[in-house]
């Protein structure tokens, strides 16, 4: 499925790597915007999550409506 979690925790790792060898104070602000790209990853994730969901429940619908 595309909910699965291991890209996500990767990119996290990733980041967190990152965001350890900044030194430099104008580096926060990247630091930042990865944090904001995470977020809206994780936002994503959670539609993505809602329409398998619901592709789910219209395919069991489908299904029962054609054994009738």
């Amino acid at each position: 499925m595309l909910s699965e979690e291991g890209d996500l925790q990767f990119a996290r790792h990733a980041i967190a790597e990152l965001a350890v060898s900044f030194t430099d104070q104008r580096d926060h602000n990247l630091h930042a915007a990865f944090n904001g790209l995470i977020k809206a990853i994780e936002e994503d994730r959670c539609r993505i999550i809602a329409l398998e969901t619901e592709v789910q429940a219209i395919r069991a619908r489908l299904a029962s409506e054609a054994q009738i």
